[in-house]
């Protein structure tokens, strides 16, 4: 935003998401963590009353933003986790709603996604597996085939597709799909 708009611009949106934000509990709290995240504490009684203001936090960040005539359009992703559920202390609870967060956004802008023990166990192999890809790349363990496109009714080669493939030390290879997604993301 600040880069297409201006940093007035950028202000002025952070400024009135939090009024929105605000507008969707008066029982809440709410601060900006960084950078465009934000956080939402509440208390209550039961989970479900605070898995239920969730889809208002998401609706109000859908509506268009008008801003010094600028009509802007943004989309959310949602993380949440419970006290005492999810962790005892404040950062435990951040931390892992911040992974549910970065969960929804994998599966789709304007999503929201409640932490479960699996996605830290994701998190955590998603960090394993970024480290040994660097070390890949360093030590040139990423080899690229050529796959030959064949033109079966003129019997000709039309063209190739290069395919990357990751050997391990032991000689077998770690499939694309594991980590592919994760080289584009980074």
């Amino acid at each position: 935003i600040n880069d297409k708009y201006g940093y007035e611009v950028g202000d002025k949106l952070l400024r009135e998401t939090a009024s929105r934000l605000k507008s969707i509990s008066e029982n809440a709290v709410l601060a900006r963590y960084e950078g465009d995240k934000f956080l939402i504490i509440a208390k209550a009684a039961k989970t479900e009353m605070l898995v239920s203001l969730a889809p208002s936090a998401l609706a109000v960040m859908c509506e268009s933003f008008c801003i010094v005539a600028n009509e802007i359009l943004l989309t959310a992703s949602l993380g949440l986790a419970f006290f005492p559920h999810h962790g005892k202390n404040p950062m435990n609870i951040l931390r892992r709603a911040e992974i549910a967060m970065y969960q929804a956004q994998r599966r789709g802008r304007g999503r929201l996604c409640v932490f479960s023990a699996e996605m830290e166990e994701e998190a955590a192999q998603r960090v394993s597996m970024q480290i040994a890809l660097t070390q890949a790349l360093d030590e040139e363990k990423l080899q690229v085939f050529y796959q030959p496109k064949i033109d079966v009714q003129r019997q000709c080669v039309i063209g190739c597709e290069a395919l990357i493939r990751w050997q391990k030390e032991d000689g077998s290879f770690i499939p694309p799909p594991a980590f592919i997604p994760l080289a584009e993301e980074t």
